[in-house]
């Protein structure tokens, strides 16, 4: 990442804090719904799908600004 461009760092740092705030909280959904409920619905597989995707655009938004040093 360029040194010129400190908000572009800072982009992906609240990205990545933002990121895994959302995994927490899915996380617990999940060991809720499948483990303490044990009724797990469709929305909960949409929901592990929506997680999956979202870190494989984090990673290459993260890849992306790192490479071409983007500005934010």
């Amino acid at each position: 990442m360029s040194v010129d461009n400190p908000r572009g760092r800072q982009a992906v740092e609240v990205s990545t804090v933002f990121t895994v705030l959302a995994a927490i909280t899915v996380g617990l959904r999940l060991y809720t719904r499948f483990f303490l409920v044990r009724c797990p619905g469709i929305e909960d597989y949409g929901i592990v799908l929506a997680m999956v995707r979202r870190f494989l655009g984090h990673h290459r938004f993260s890849l992306n600004k790192l490479r071409y040093a983007l500005s934010a």
